[in-house]
C-alpha cells in the first residue's frame, strides 16, 4: 500500500473512534518516513483526541451473556460494541469467543487478527487464534500461531499439545510425541498432554506405555471421557482394576457432557467385558449408543435411501471416465462392513514391499457423499477432478511405492463410481459372521461422525441387509473385478488366502504378510491395539455371550 493510501487509511480509522490502530499506521509510516509531515500531525491529533468512556454497561452486559452462555446475544451485543469501540480489547476478547462458540471460526481469526495488532506480545492471543486456525482447516497458520506462543512463552504446554494434534493431524506420529512429552516436560501433570501422549504411543504401538500414561491421566480426576475410552482401548481390566470405580464415579459428576458420558460409558461396556460382567457391560453400551445415536441426529433411512439410488444410477455397470495416467500408483480399495477385519488385513498387506498401507483415507468418500445421486449428471462432472485429486493425495502418501491401500470400510457403498474412475483399482470386499460383526459395531465407539447406524443394534442389523443387497447387485456388474475375503477362513488358514489375493493383486508372494504383528507402520483406526496381536480366530465367537441380552435382534441375519 502507497503512503498516500495508509495515510488516509489512518485518518478514515481516526474518525471512527479507532485511535490504537491509526496509531499504528501512521508509526508504520513514521519508521520509514521519520519526517513525513502529514504523519507527524496525524500523531499529534491523536494525541489531542480524547478516549471514549469505558463501556461499563454494555461490558457488564456482555460478561454476563458470556457466563450463562449466551452466545449469540453476546455476539449481537458485541456487534454494538465494535463501532463505538473498535480497538477495546476486552470487547474484542468476547466477541471472539462469541464467534468460537457459534462456529464461525473464520470471522474469529479476523477478531484474533485485530487483538495480535493491538497487542503482540499476548501469548494468549496467538493461542486462541491458533485455536480457531485450526477449527477453521488452515493447520500452518495454525502452527505458526502456536510457534509463536512459545516464543512469547518458551515450553508452553497449551502451545505443545496443540502443536502435537496438529502433527497427528498431518501423519507425524513421532513429531507429536515428541511435543506431547515436551509439553509434559515443562507441566508434568498436564492431562490433555498425558491424554494425547497416551493415544500417540497406542497409534505407534506401544500399548503397554499407552496404559501406563493414561492411567496417570485418569488417575488425576479431572481427564474427560476421551481419556477413559482410550485407556479401554489399550488395557485389560480385572474386576478389581481401580479405573473402574473412577469411571463409575465420574458417571456420577455434576454438569458432565452427554459426549463425556457416552464416552465413559463405552470405555465401562469394554472394562465389564474383560472382567467377564456382560449384563453391567451391555447395560453400560445400551446406554452409550442410545446418547451416541441422539447426538449425531442419524436417520436410517437416509443410509438405505442413499445405497438405492446408487444401484439406480450404477444399474448397468460403470460409467465412462477420462483413462488413467500411466505412472500413477494402483488403490487397492479394501471394503466391506466397519469391524469385518479390514484393519488386520491392511497390515498384512502392507508388509508387501510394493504396498504401501494408507490407512482410512476419507477424500473420495467426502466427495462422493456430498454429490446429488439422483442421477448421474452430477458424477460425470465431479470425476475428473475427483481422479486428479486422490491420485495426487496417492502419489504424496505411497512414497512412490507400486499400491497404495485404502481400507475406508464405507467404500463398498462406492464401488460403481470407484470403477469408473478407476479402472485399473483393486477391490478387496472382506466379509466375516453377520452376527459378530454386527456385535462389533454396537461394542464401539467411531471417534468420527460416520457409521451413525452403528449405535442400534436394529439400524445395524437393517443397515447390515442393505449393505448385502448392494454388495450382490456390485457382484452381479462387476464379479470378476472384485476379490472376496472371508475373515474367518483366513484366520484359520492365512497363507492360501493370501496367496490367491496377491495374485489378483499381480503381486508375488512375500511370506512377511503373514506377521502383521511384526509390522511397525502407524496405525490410526480403532483397531489399532488389536492389529498388534497378529492373527487370531477368537473375534467372531465373543457376541455369544451376549446372545441373551440380545434377543431376537439377530434374527434377520444370515447365519
Amino acid at each position: 500500500m502507497s503512503t498516500e493510501k495508509m495515510i488516509l487509511k489512518a485518518r478514515a480509522l481516526a474518525k471512527k473512534g479507532a485511535v490504537a490502530e491509526a496509531r499504528l499506521i501512521y508509526e508504520t509510516v513514521l519508521k520509514k518516513f521519520p519526517s513525513n509531515k502529514r504523519a507527524l500531525e496525524g500523531m499529534q491529533a491523536l494525541a489531542d483526541t480524547p478516549a471514549p468512556p469505558e463501556p461499563t454497561a454494555l461490558l457488564q452486559e456482555m460478561i454476563a451473556y458470556y457466563n450463562n452462555g449466551r452466545m449469540a446475544e453476546l455476539l449481537r451485543a458485541s456487534d454494538r460494541a465494535i463501532t463505538v469501540y473498535p480497538t477495546h480489547l476486552t470487547v474484542l476478547q468476547l466477541r471472539a469467543a462469541a464467534q468460537m462458540a457459534l462456529g464461525q471460526a473464520q470471522a474469529a481469526i479476523a477478531t484474533y487478527d485485530r487483538i495480535v495488532t493491538l497487542e503482540p506480545g499476548n501469548a494468549d492471543a496467538f493461542g486462541n487464534r491458533g485455536n480457531a486456525q485450526s477449527a477453521a482447516g488452515h493447520s500452518e497458520a495454525a502452527l505458526q500461531s502456536f510457534h509463536k506462543v512459545l516464543e512469547l512463552r518458551p515450553g508452553d504446554p497449551t502451545a505443545l499439545n496443540n502443536i502435537g494434534n496438529i502433527q497427528i493431524e498431518q501423519g507425524k506420529p513421532a513429531e507429536a510425541q515428541a511435543s506431547f512429552e515436551a509439553a509434559l516436560h515443562s507441566a508434568p501433570d498436564y492431562t490433555p498432554a498425558l491424554v494425547n501422549l497416551g493415544n500417540v504411543l497406542k497409534i505407534r504401538g506401544e500399548t503397554g506405555r499407552a496404559a501406563e500414561i493414561l492411567s496417570r491421566a485418569v488417575a488425576q480426576g479431572d481427564a474427560g471421557g476421551e481419556a477413559y475410552w482410550n485407556l479401554a482401548s489399550v488395557k485389560s481390566f480385572a474386576p478389581d482394576a481401580p479405573e473402574i470405580a473412577q469411571m463409575e464415579a465420574a458417571l456420577g459428576r455434576n454438569r458432565l457432557t452427554e459426549r463425556d458420558k457416552m464416552l465413559i460409558g463405552f470405555a465401562l461396556g469394554k472394562a465389564y467385558d474383560d472382567t467377564g460382567d456382560v449384563t453391567r457391560a451391555f447395560h453400560h453400551l445400551t446406554a452409550a449408543n442410545r446418547i451416541q445415536k441422539g447426538l449425531l441426529g442419524y436417520k436410517l433411512e437416509d443410509d438405505l435411501n442413499r445405497l438405492a439410488a446408487l444401484k439406480s444410477v450404477f444399474g448397468a455397470g460403470s460409467l465412462p471416465v477420462a483413462t488413467i495416467p500411466q505412472d500413477a500408483p494402483r488403490p487397492i480399495f479394501i471394503v466391506g462392513m466397519p469391524r469385518s477385519g479390514t484393519s488386520l488385513l491392511e497390515q498384512m498387506l502392507s508388509a508387501h514391499s510394493d504396498i504401501h498401507g494408507g490407512g482410512e483415507i476419507a477424500l473420495l468418500d467426502n466427495a462422493l457423499s456430498r454429490l446429488d445421486w439422483t442421477d448421474s449428471a452430477a458424477f460425470l462432472a465431479a470425476a475428473p477432478r475427483l481422479q486428479a485429486d486422490y491420485l495426487a493425495h496417492l502419489q504424496t502418501l505411497g512414497q512412490g511405492a507400486a499400491c497404495v491401500t485404502d481400507k475406508l470400510p464405507l467404500n463398498f457403498e462406492w464401488i460403481g463410481a470407484i470403477l469408473s474412475i478407476f479402472p485399473q483399482a483393486k477391490i478387496v470386499h472382506v466379509s466375516r459372521d453377520a452376527r459378530a460383526t454386527c456385535w462389533s459395531n454396537f461394542k464401539h465407539y467411531y471417534s468420527s461422525n460416520g457409521n451413525g447406524f452403528a449405535y442400534d443394534l436394529s439400524d445395524t442389523v437393517a443397515y447390515y441387509g442393505a449393505y448385502r443387497d448392494l454388495m450382490r447387485h456390485w457382484d452381479r456388474l462387476f464379479g470378476a473385478r472384485l476379490f472376496h475375503l472371508d475373515y474367518d477362513r483366513m484366520t484359520q488358514a492365512a497363507e492360501p488366502v493370501l496367496r490367491d489375493l496377491l495374485a489378483y493383486l499381480g503381486l508375488d508372494w512375500q511370506a512377511a504378510c503373514l506377521a502383521p504383528e511384526q509390522n511397525r507402520r502407524a496405525v490410526y483406526t480403532s483397531s489399532a491395539t488389536q492389529v498388534r496381536r497378529g492373527i487370531y480366530q477368537d473375534s467372531s465367537q465373543a457376541w455369544e455371550r451376549y446372545a441373551e441380552l440380545i434377543g431376537p435382534a439377530f434374527d434377520p441375519l444370515p447365519r
